[in-house]
């Protein structure tokens, strides 16, 4: 038997109102809410998703700017200290966004910045490890509208915490989420199935790679709301076939509601159902599952991940 695992990514069960296929799936088959945010650790993709694929919560990295350094292939060596790193607008010492489009390039000792894509960086400190368990830092998404002196990133080595916060000030650079490098289980060692990933978005590239999930070449796929979500429904129903599990991520829901635009997100959500649902519906195999759910919730007036239930539709077709 095969299973299709969709996560739309952000998706809080109101957003679902209007999908006509999403609502179906409840009548056909079985339905009840999770919260995939283990206890006491931090509602993100990273976290829920690795949950929801069954890795062992000791086994859940803290930080996820590892695995997106894996997503692009870039060599990180065991004493480095990876932070993800946002492109910032700040007025007035306010920060009013965190998702700036724009290349920076710097010029720092030991520190290396990666640009990939959009808003999004990568930020590698050589020889940094020895500082991971000293630093502090906030999701910049989560304190928009705050004085940059309250948000500082924190480090008791103050070398460190200058240069981060060097960062800030001289570069409209925000680094967060530090991590190290570490293993985590393959997919196959944990369930003895083999799996592939159908995603564009950094994390889930680095988590396919880690886990040595299948991961296909998509041409006209982003991680947001302008993805061709047909390539990744047709994608996903040819790789049900091969493999005995595929996980295909939709991320644009999320990004919208980062930028607070409750419009654009739900529209989103209503074009998954009649272009991703409805086609997977018409053209599943027999002896397969369909599952459709969202790794968390994400507010669109706040912003904010919100660690609570989500929706969880699953069908069998025989």
């Amino acid at each position: 038997m095969a299973t299709i695992l969709l996560i739309i990514d952000g998706a809080e069960p109101l957003d679902y109102k209007l999908c006509k296929n999403i609502n179906h799936l409840k009548e056909i088959g079985s339905f009840r809410t999770v919260n995939n945010t283990p206890e006491g650790m931090e509602t993100n993709s990273l976290t829920c998703i690795l949950n929801i694929l069954g890795v062992p919560h000791n086994k859940i990295p803290k930080g996820r700017a590892y695995l997106e350094a894996i997503a692009i292939n870039e060599k990180i060596d065991e004493n480095d200290l990876i932070f993800r790193c946002n492109n910032i607008q700040v007025k007035d010492d306010i920060l009013i966004s965190c998702v700036e489009k724009r290349e920076t390039f710097i010029a720092e000792e030991d520190i290396k910045l990666i640009d990939i894509g959009t808003y999004k960086n990568l930020l590698i400190v050589k020889d940094g490890r020895k500082y991971y368990d000293s630093i502090s830092t906030f999701p910049p998404h989560e304190k928009l509208g705050k004085k940059l002196m309250d948000i500082l990133p924190k480090c008791k080595h103050k070398k460190v915490e200058n240069m981060l916060t060097k960062l800030i000030y001289n570069y409209n650079l925000y680094p967060w989420g530090q991590s190290v490098k570490e293993e985590i289980p393959t997919f196959y060692e944990l369930h003895n199935k083999k799996g592939a990933v159908v995603c564009k978005t950094e994390i889930l590239v680095g988590i396919a790679k880690a886990m040595d999930m299948y991961l296909p070449v998509l041409n006209n796929a982003t991680a947001d709301v302008d993805t061709d979500l047909f390539e990744k429904a047709q994608k996903t129903l040819e790789l049900s076939k091969e493999y005995d599990f595929v996980l295909l991520h939709i991320n644009g829901a999320d990004e919208s509601a980062h930028r607070k635009n409750e419009y654009e997100k739900t529209s989103f959500i209503n074009k998954i159902d009649k272009e991703v649902i409805n086609y997977l519906m018409k053209n599943i195999d027999n002896n397969t599952s369909l599952i459709v759910t969202s790794d968390h919730g994400t507010s669109a007036k706040s912003g904010n991940h919100v660690n609570g239930e989500v929706d969880y539709y699953n069908v069998y077709y025989s």
